[in-house]
């Protein structure tokens, strides 16, 4: 018998895509009962086909009232349902942690809470709530079980804010054997074996952007030929 599992959600209606979600999601619910909780029914598309039920906890709209509103309903439907394991799939959740001292989780870091909680520099009051809702976050993710950091970046920002090494696991994104193929399928054009690759996403030190450069520049300096579009937003 599978063990039950819920994996928590929070997608922005913006939201450019889902598919590293789909993928986690996919295969955590190979191996475990699945209840996969969404906050609009809109999201259920992107997941069709995953062996899971859903369970939608509705809070459209966008800022911190829906989300602080959606945290509240998922922990009383944790502590009703009583998994083994919640998995809160986003940092965005992570204030969980404070309502659901007894129930095993695992956080899935992947935004550093100022992107959701700054305050406006211009308004002090808001800024100041900011500032301790931030705090807050990196307090809750100190209550999880396990953090798991989408990057290097994040790993080093969550040690620096206390979280226990021992709780900090770092697994580094891999790409398909799938796509080891499709370079060999395009014609040459200036240079037959030229690496291009694209980049698209905010263009900031905790996104990889240090990282991708220096990987760049490495490959150029070993005499391997290949160029890099970036396209993006600049981070605050």
């Amino acid at each position: 018998m599978k063990r039950n599992v819920i994996i928590a959600t929070w997608f922005y209606y913006d939201q450019p895509g889902f598919l590293d979600f789909l993928y986690r999601i996919k295969s955590i619910s190979h191996e475990y009962d699945v209840t996969l909780i969404l906050r609009d029914v809109t999201f259920e598309k992107e997941f069709e086909g995953i062996p899971a039920r859903v369970v939608v906890l509705p809070q459209p709209g966008q800022g911190k009232k829906p989300l602080f509103k959606f945290i509240w309903q998922l922990a009383t439907l944790v502590k009703n349902i009583r998994p083994e394991l919640l998995i809160l799939l986003g940092s965005q959740l992570a204030l969980a942690n404070i309502l659901l001292p007894k129930t095993p989780k695992v956080l899935y870091w992947n935004e550093h809470p100022t992107h959701f909680f700054a305050g406006h520099i211009k308004r002090p009051l808001r800024q100041a709530i900011g500032n301790v809702l931030v705090w807050m976050s990196f307090f809750a993710a100190r209550r999880a079980n396990v953090v798991m950091p989408i990057g290097e970046a994040h790993r080093d920002d969550l040690l620096a804010h206390g979280v226990p090494a021992r709780k900090i696991k770092m697994h580094y994104m891999g790409v398909s054997d799938r796509f080891a193929t499709l370079g060999e399928a395009r014609s040459p054009v200036a240079e037959p074996h030229r690496l291009s690759m694209v980049y698209t996403g905010t263009v900031q030190k905790d996104r990889g952007r240090d990282v991708m450069l220096e990987g760049v520049a490495l490959a150029r300096n070993r005499g391997i030929p290949c160029h890099l579009t970036i396209v993006g937003a600049m981070g605050a």
